[in-house]
């Protein structure tokens, strides 16, 4: 991703550019080195999406919103019984 070659070892060395006050700051020295692989591919476990249940459904402000209305030009949240919630903005 972003010009990494799968398959490549990166090494990596930094310097701190900004203070932990906010302020502008230069480290005088270097942190690191952190090396890594790139890996060639990446695998994200399959969510099981079917066995959840939907709770409740809210507007942008918390307000729980009736799925039998229509609703325009809104974002609305879907909030699942697993935590996961889903964001669904409504343009007509």
């Amino acid at each position: 991703k972003n010009g990494l070659t799968p398959g490549t070892q990166y090494r990596v060395m930094w310097r701190t550019w900004c203070s932990a006050t906010g302020g502008p700051y230069r480290s005088p020295v270097w942190d690191g080195p952190v090396i890594w692989n790139q890996p060639s591919s990446i695998r994200i476990s399959d969510a099981n999406t079917e066995d959840r249940k939907l709770l409740k459904i809210v507007d942008i402000l918390g307000r729980e919103v009736n799925p039998n209305e229509e609703i325009c030009n809104t974002s609305l949240f879907y909030i699942y019984d697993d935590g996961s919630v889903e964001k669904k903005i409504i343009i007509e």
